[in-house]
C-alpha cells in the first residue's frame, strides 16, 4: 500500500511539472491567458483526485480563489487626508491646502497628434541649452503659489501623500501606499508623465522631454557636467 502512495506521489510530480511547463509554449496572449485558467483547474482537480475526492472544475476554482492573495490595493477615499510616516518612520503631513474632492477635477485629454513629438535624450548628452530650459521651468514651478496644483511643493507632496499611506483605502481603514505594490510603476510613471507636461507648459514648449539615464552607454553611468549643475 504504502509503494502505491510513492509512486501515486511521483506520478502526480510528473503531471504537475508537464502542466506548469506547458503553458510556455503558447505564444498569443489570449490564448495563454485561456491555458492558465484551464490549467490551474486542471491541476486543482488532479490534486482533488489524489486527495480522495473528485472535484468538479467549478469545485476547482473555488479552490484557486482560496489561495489567491487577498491583499488588493483599492482607489483612495479623498475625504481621510490624514498625518503619515516616512520610509524612515518620520511624522509627515503632506496633504493638499483643500480635500480633493473638493478639488474641481479635470478630465484626461489626449495631446494634440498635430504637436511635435517629444524626443527623449540619454542625460549625459543634452547641451547647455537644455540645462538652462530645463532649470527656468523648475524655477517657474517652484515661484507658484502653494494652492496651485502645479507648483513644485503640491507635485512633491502628490508623492508623499500616495507613498506614505495618508490616505485610507475606499471602504476600508487600510492605508493606500503605492510602494511595494503592482501600482509602484504604473503610478510613478503617469506622475513623471503630467511632471514633465508641466515643465513644458511653464516655458510654452510642448515639445520639452526629461531625459534618461542610459545604463546601457558606459558614458550614460555618471553624471556630466552639465546635468550635475541641475
Amino acid at each position: 500500500m504504502e509503494a502505491k502512495r510513492w509512486v501515486s506521489l511521483v506520478l502526480l510530480a510528473l503531471i504537475l511539472v508537464g502542466l506548469s511547463s506547458s503553458d510556455l509554449f503558447v505564444q498569443d496572449s489570449d490564448q495563454q491567458v485561456q491555458a492558465i485558467s484551464f490549467i490551474s483547474d486542471l491541476k486543482a482537480t488532479v490534486l482533488g483526485f489524489f486527495d480522495g475526492t473528485w472535484l468538479t472544475v467549478e469545485d476547482a476554482s473555488a479552490i484557486n480563489e482560496e489561495v489567491k492573495p487577498k491583499h488588493v490595493i483599492l482607489t483612495p477615499n479623498l475625504t481621510t487626508c490624514h498625518k503619515s510616516l516616512s520610509d524612515a518612520d518620520r511624522p509627515v503631513y503632506c496633504c493638499p491646502p483643500k480635500r480633493e474632492s473638493l478639488e474641481p477635477i479635470i478630465d484626461f485629454q489626449f495631446p494634440d497628434i498635430s504637436e511635435p513629438i517629444r524626443v527623449r535624450k540619454p542625460a549625459h548628452m543634452v547641451d547647455a541649452d537644455y540645462i538652462a530650459k530645463y532649470n527656468r521651468a523648475i524655477a517657474i514651478m517652484k515661484s507658484l503659489p502653494y494652492d496651485d496644483p502645479r507648483s513644485y511643493m503640491r507635485q512633491a507632496n502628490m508623492h508623499c501623500i500616495y507613498c506614505t499611506g495618508a490616505y485610507n483605502q475606499q471602504n476600508s481603514n487600510s492605508l493606500l501606499k503605492i510602494h511595494r505594490s503592482w501600482m509602484f510603476f504604473p503610478w510613478h510613471r503617469m506622475m513623471i508623465y503630467f511632471h514633465e507636461r508641466i515643465l513644458g507648459s511653464l516655458i510654452g514648449d510642448e515639445s520639452f522631454a526629461l531625459p534618461f539615464w542610459n545604463w546601457d552607454s558606459p558614458d550614460g553611468g555618471q553624471f556630466s557636467p552639465s546635468t550635475s549643475s541641475c
